[in-house]
């Protein structure tokens, strides 16, 4: 059989709201200030994705042949093209 060890947990030196800092610091990231989140940016992965397509070469204005794009889609209302 294999012996059982029992692993202690840690314990930090300094617990929330501890009054062993100096007057007016407060311990990183205890998170009870609105400032200690301010960095953190509230972004959607939808948003990202419309920023990226936004900034894409190929949605460019003039990117798109116009002329050609209606001969497509006229052929494909006429069934003489695969689908995609």
């Amino acid at each position: 059989m294999m012996k059982v060890t029992r692993i202690k947990n840690s314990v930090k030196d300094l617990p929330r709201g501890s009054y062993r800092v100096a007057a007016g610091a407060t311990v990183l990231g205890e998170g009870s200030n609105a400032e200690d989140h301010a960095h953190v940016h509230k972004v959607t992965p939808l948003a990202t994705k419309i920023e990226e397509l936004k900034n894409a070469a190929q949605y460019r204005d003039g990117a798109i042949d116009a002329k050609r794009e209606k001969s497509t889609s006229r052929k494909r209302a006429n069934k003489e093209v695969k689908p995609i």
